[in-house]
Parts: C-alpha cells; structure tokens; sequence
C-alpha cells in the first residue's frame, strides 16, 4: 500500500474507533463504513487496542479478502469484544482508549539476515501453526 495521507490516516483511526464504540455500547456491527478512496482497497490489517497504555486487545487479518473498510471496522469491534487472551471491553473503558491500526503489505519470503527490524513484520508457519509479529512490536520489546 502506498503512503497514506494525514487525512487518510485519521479517517482510518475515525472509523476504527466508531466500529469500537458501535461494538462496546450497543453490542453490534458498525453498518455505515466508507466504501471508497483508501477503504475500497485490499491488504491485511491488525487492529491494536490500548486502555490506560496497556494492551487490551489485537486482532486482525493477514489475507485481503474484504475492503479495507470492512476488516478495520471487523477487527476493531473484534479486538474490544472477542480477543480471548481479555475480556470484553466496558463503555468506561473507552475515555482512556488508543487504537492503532496497522496495514501490512503483500507477504514476501525473506532470508532472516535482510530483515530490519522495526521495518518489517514476521509472519512464522510450521504445519497448521501461524505467528504473526508486527514490526512495532519487536520495537516495543527490544527484539534483535
């Protein structure tokens, strides 16, 4: 995906948060979501979720097999309500709430000696068993 504008990034926070908030209040699927610009386009998303700067919840999709629009709003409501490592998410809990959202781009094999740390993510599989590190997050730990 190309570099977003500021403007597409607040949008995509805007409506990350809306899903959040549909979710947590009413207990529903946020159903008005853009459909066109930066949201009619494909690629995997994680959803982060953090109340009083701790982690609260993180889902997300490494395949593009909806719009943008679609797997944000999905994955954002997911995250505050059905990330099983917490429980849901409560309305008070909104008011101290960070959401950063996290767009990947196509996968690609990589030799473990080209990858940069804080630039690109892992995706790690053996057999049936997937794991997904998000660059920040080998940032955030000091990973080498």
């Amino acid at each position: 995906m190309q570099c977003l504008s500021e403007a597409e990034r607040t949008a995509i926070l805007e409506l990350a948060r809306k899903a959040v908030d549909e979710a947590v209040c009413r207990n529903r699927v946020l159903q008005e979501i853009p459909k066109t610009g930066v949201f009619e386009q494909r690629c995997g998303v994680f959803v982060t979720l953090h109340v009083a700067k701790r982690l609260r919840g993180c889902i997300g999709v490494i395949e593009a097999n909806e719009r943008l629009s679609e797997s944000i709003a999905r994955c954002a409501a997911s995250a505050a309500r059905e990330d099983p490592r917490f429980t849901s998410m409560r309305p008070e809990e909104l008011r101290e709430l960070d959401i950063e959202v996290s767009l990947l781009s196509p996968l690609e094999r990589i030799q473990p000696e080209k990858i940069e740390i804080g630039k690109h993510g892992l995706l790690i599989e053996q057999g049936f068993h997937r794991g997904l590190l998000l660059p920040q997050v080998a940032v955030e730990h000091h990973l080498d």
